[in-house]
């Protein structure tokens, strides 16, 4: 991976949001109702693809932002062994969580990335 090697990352919302994307909102919407009983760490959700899914079409708004790929952990890969090395799902992200800024994972042709933290973003309306 290139030193400079940055990803776009894609948020899709109803909600009209002004500056940083925070995850302070994580579970307010049924997209995360699974996520919340697996692992209830606060994170905010993006895609690495634009319109990954159908449910995502009625979203009024898509936030954009970059990250470096380096400060994301492979959650699919887990190239340092966190999840098995750790009792839970939920103590192996916190440990991830001091080391990195976010976790990607692979579900069917697309990844999903989650950010532990706030980041900025630039919003585009889609109606």
């Amino acid at each position: 991976m290139k030193k400079n090697d940055y990803i776009t990352l894609y948020h899709y919302s109803n909600n009209k949001i002004k500056g940083k994307l925070l995850p302070d909102f994580f579970g307010n919407n049924s997209y995360t109702d699974n996520d919340i009983k697996s692992c209830n760490i606060k994170r905010i959700f993006f895609y690495d693809k634009k319109n990954p899914e159908y449910l995502l079409s009625n979203c009024s708004f898509l936030y954009t932002c970059r990250i470096l790929k380096n400060q994301l952990y492979n959650i699919t890969i887990d190239p340092a062994g966190y999840i098995k090395r750790y009792n839970s799902l939920y103590q192996a992200i916190n440990v991830i969580k001091s080391r990195y800024k976010g976790i990607i994972y692979r579900i069917g042709d697309y990844n999903i990335i989650n950010i532990f933290y706030a980041i900025n973003s630039n919003k585009i309306e889609r109606r």
